[in-house]
């Protein structure tokens, strides 16, 4: 790809920022709500940390649509949690250090990390052996409702209910298994 090119797609994506900023922030903020209460992440935040990711790429994304674009975003903020819970659990941010928290329940923080990781390994074995499934508890789970999730992907609503029931029902059950307190 020539740096022509490789430009005129860069500007593609900052003009779909501009456009979508408010929207943008109203996926992080989900998110955001969602998340851990002892998150120190903002909404803000993370929507920066995405912009930077879309904008450092030498091969930058390409968006069909303003709904193609809002996904891979919804997408890459769930990512940025993700890897913050990873993150917690390494070494050189204090991970072999004993935490201590300044609440009563001192598991909740372990419990909530163990669980974003096991929904994103769960969530990888969904994308493979169903995707329909994976995208719709991927959305769901961002804070769409199942009307929403049915009209964005263009199938039945209730084959998005469905869909959404198989995908909540594997991932409760790999939760379970490791008895891990999540919710979805």
């Amino acid at each position: 790809m020539d740096s022509i090119s490789v430009e005129s797609d860069k500007s593609k994506i900052k003009r779909l920022i501009i456009e979508h900023l408010d929207d943008l922030l109203a996926i992080a903020r989900k998110q955001a709500a969602k998340e851990n209460p002892d998150n120190s992440l903002q909404a803000s935040a993370v929507v920066n940390e995405v912009v930077v990711k879309m904008l450092s790429k030498e091969d930058p994304l390409q968006f069909n649509d303003k709904a193609h674009f809002l996904a891979a975003f919804t997408l890459m903020v769930r990512h940025c949690y993700i890897d913050r819970a990873r993150s917690k659990g390494n070494t050189k941010n204090g991970g072999d250090m004993n935490r201590q928290a300044l609440h009563d329940d001192h598991s909740t923080d372990d419990h909530f990390t163990l669980g974003i990781m096991i929904i994103q390994e769960e969530l990888q074995r969904l994308v493979q052996a169903d995707p329909l499934a994976a995208q719709v508890v991927q959305l769901k789970c961002m804070g769409h409702t199942i009307e929403e999730i049915a009209e964005k992907l263009q199938i039945k609503l209730s084959k998005a209910k469905g869909e959404w029931a198989y995908g909540q029902a594997k991932l409760l059950r790999a939760l379970k298994d490791t008895g891990t307190r999540y919710q979805i």
